[in-house]
């Protein structure tokens, strides 16, 4: 992202001068006028109450909010804290937004009641206030209306700058002597961070010293930003076929017996890739504790991890005691930061009790590997203890990284007290902060968290933070994100234009709602920074849109970067459509870069029987192992019996590369799962930018 890369640069160079920090909360008072501008105009937009009488004082009560806005007395104080607060009275008496309206309507001692009672209260902490209620009420208005209305005030002297907290990233390397480098291939247009998690699930080494690195580093982000999006996204729209089997049940077929006796063997290999996608494999398709347990003690660490990920992902009562006896007294923290991420995959049911025991001390723990993986895997539990030691970290964390990490933990089943901390969380000082309850915020689908992001995109300066409101405007899925995210596509800066479309293609695969496609194509024809079209397509592709079916073939083949063709490849898989096929397959045979080669095969799992020939023959004859072991993932996904036959032949090829043996393994831990995968739902849209590059391998499978 050029413009983004040089945004940040150019911030970082004036930083001296302005005594800033660049990614602080500042609150720029001409962004403060335009916010008043277009609440103003949402609000006449919206249609009137029935009663004329309540219908003429929301009239009024909107002219005062013009008159405001015109007058341009907007609050001010002198704390300087680098934090978006709001203040109903400040110092000087000036009023904000909300209470001007609630003075010039005859309410000013309500005023002065919050001002003395909370006077730095957003209105979506003021929701039980009953003389607030009641003056809504008169007055037509609704308390997200209200909640919009409101922004914070205008620091009156810059913050001073403050310790820089992030550590450089360095290059990963695998620490076992027998792991084999990936084959060199062309590299997409933008590279892939060094701290980033590997393409494949399972496929590359596991970092040392996981808890003072970063999933990816911020510096590293270029112009199509949001390949880093997809890229940790990405299993929550290609997921695999149906099951054939019940889940939880076991398939008792000789082809499963034959595949089990398989990764067996390959879990006893001299290198250690293929021994960890056959421990991932084996705890998928439920095989007994006891091979996994064995290899708790392997030499490898990227084994022993892969064997507590695998106890984690068959989820049995025994499996998850042998995973729970290994979060007892354990020193190794990475171990347990791995155990931890087993944990987040268990169903709960009647152990619910005994995992939320085995959770909840780390949610103390200083090191933020291990914090974060408890984080993560109480998310699921959503106990009331979890939750409220989730919300202390929030409020109280010693570090930016543990309330942010705290933060995007918190977005499933939010209820106003924690959307309210949310909401506080999105205007703090520290942008990874912002950034996770800004998602989080999204995720809560909470009436009164969609008019909070939009008042912290209308005033953010960070330009991914923007992107990442623009994906929680789009996931929240309220009726007034469509309209609001249409005018980001039609007319917003270059950097998050593309971000723009796909929080349109979220809002309307939730809603099921194909009307966003139009304008998404429209914009991608207007389009002129070749590094942003991918994410057009992709948005297109989360609608399943037919309508853009012949769009994304001719992107595929004539696309001029390896990001857009690997994009419309997604995007057509994700349509489901078997006479996309032929496309496809002339990408898989033709396509100079193996990583779109790759993004093809795996796109296939969607189109079902009808891609299995074409699949088997990538995985036999493909030059590429990355490609052939993304054949034999995409082949494990599809709901059909004989594919199995295909794998348990690869993974028992000794000439085979290691590559090609795990791809291979993890498609038989794909087809014979005794559930669908639970990791890429429980990823979904965190913050991938601030957990430690341990924590991010480990939630990163498809599991």
């Amino acid at each position: 992202m050029r413009t983004l890369h040089l945004h940040l640069l150019a911030l970082s160079l004036i930083a001296p001068l302005t005594a800033q920090d660049p990614t602080e909360a500042r609150v720029d008072p001409v962004a403060l006028a335009a916010h008043y501008a277009a609440v103003e105009a949402e609000l006449r937009a919206a249609p009137p109450p029935a009663d004329a009488i309540v219908a003429a004082r929301r009239t009024q009560a909107i002219d005062l909010l013009r008159d405001y806005r015109l007058r341009g007395v907007f609050g001010r104080s002198q704390q300087a804290t680098g934090a978006r607060m709001p203040l109903f009275v400040d110092a000087d008496g000036r009023r904000c937004a909300v209470a001007f309206l609630l003075d010039r309507t005859g309410r000013e001692g309500l005023t002065l009641d919050i001002a003395h009672r909370c006077n730095g209260a957003w209105v979506v902490e003021l929701t039980g206030e009953n003389e607030l209620t009641a003056w809504l009420a008169e007055h037509g208005l609704t308390a997200a209306e209200a909640a919009r209305i409101q922004a914070p005030y205008v620091p009156s002297t810059p913050p001073p700058p403050p310790p820089r907290e992030r550590p450089p990233v360095p290059e990963y390397k695998p620490q076992d002597a027998n792991y084999e480098e990936p084959d060199a291939r062309p590299q997409p247009s933008t590279p892939r961070p060094a701290a980033s998690p590997p393409p494949m699930p399972g496929a590359g080494a596991v970092a040392k010293g996981g808890s003072s690195t970063r999933g990816i580093a911020l510096a590293e982000l270029q112009d199509s930003s949001w390949m880093q999006w997809w890229g940790w996204n990405r299993d929550h729209f290609e997921a695999p076929q149906a099951r054939a089997v019940p889940e939880g049940a076991t398939a008792a077929t000789p082809i499963r017996t034959t595949a089990e006796q398989a990764l067996v063997s390959l879990s006893v290999s001299s290198n250690s890739a293929e021994r960890a996608a056959a421990l991932q494999a084996l705890g998928r398709m439920g095989a007994a504790p006891e091979l996994l347990r064995k290899s708790l003690e392997d030499p490898s660490r990227e084994v022993r991890f892969a064997a507590l990920l695998g106890l984690g992902s068959a989820g049995s009562p025994a499996h998850t005691h042998t995973l729970i006896s290994q979060t007892r007294n354990q020193p190794d923290e990475e171990a347990l930061s791995i155990a931890l991420t087993g944990l987040a995959m268990t169903p709960g049911g009647s152990l619910a009790r005994t995992i939320g025991a085995s959770v909840e001390p780390s949610l103390g723990d200083g090191r933020l590997e291990v914090f974060a993986a408890a984080a993560m895997a109480s998310g699921p539990l959503d106990t009331p203890e979890l939750r409220a030691k989730t919300m202390a970290s929030l409020r109280t964390g010693k570090s930016p990284l543990q309330r942010a990490i705290a933060a995007h933990s918190l977005g499933a089943s939010a209820d106003d007290e924690t959307v309210a901390a949310l909401t506080i969380a999105a205007g703090e000082r520290s942008v990874d902060v912002r950034r996770s309850a800004a998602l989080a915020l999204g995720r809560s689908h909470h009436a009164l968290a969609l008019p909070a992001l939009q008042t912290a995109y209308e005033l953010e300066h960070d330009q991914l933070t923007r992107a990442m409101l623009l994906l929680a405007i789009g996931d929240h899925g309220g009726l007034a994100a469509k309209d609001f995210l249409g005018t980001e596509l039609a007319g917003g800066s270059k950097a998050i234009r593309g971000f723009a479309a796909l929080a349109l293609g979220l809002w309307g695969r939730a809603r099921a709602d194909e009307s966003v496609a139009a304008p998404i194509q429209k914009a991608l024809a207007a389009e002129r920074n070749r590094d942003q079209r991918g994410a057009y397509l992709l948005a297109l592709g989360m609608l399943r849109h037919g309508g853009s079916r012949d769009l994304l073939i001719g992107e595929l083949g004539t696309g001029s970067t390896s990001a857009t063709r690997g994009a419309a490849a997604s995007a057509l898989g994700m349509l489901g459509d078997v006479t996309t096929m032929a496309a496809l397959t002339r990408c898989l045979r033709e396509d100079s870069c193996p990583a779109v080669r790759s993004q093809a095969a795996r796109s296939m799992t969607g189109l079902g029987q009808a891609a299995i020939e074409t699949l088997r023959t990538a995985m036999r004859e493909e030059l590429n192992s990355e490609v052939r072991s993304a054949a034999a993932f995409a082949l494990g996904g599809i709901a059909e019996p004989s594919v199995a036959v295909d794998l348990v032949e690869l993974a028992s090829d000794e000439a085979a590369p290691a590559a090609v043996r795990a791809g291979a393994a993890l498609g038989l831990g794909r087809h014979f799962r005794q559930h669908d995968p639970r990791l890429p739902d429980l990823r979904f849209q965190q913050n991938y930018t601030v957990l430690p590059a341990l924590v991010a391998w480990a939630f990163r499978q498809e599991l």
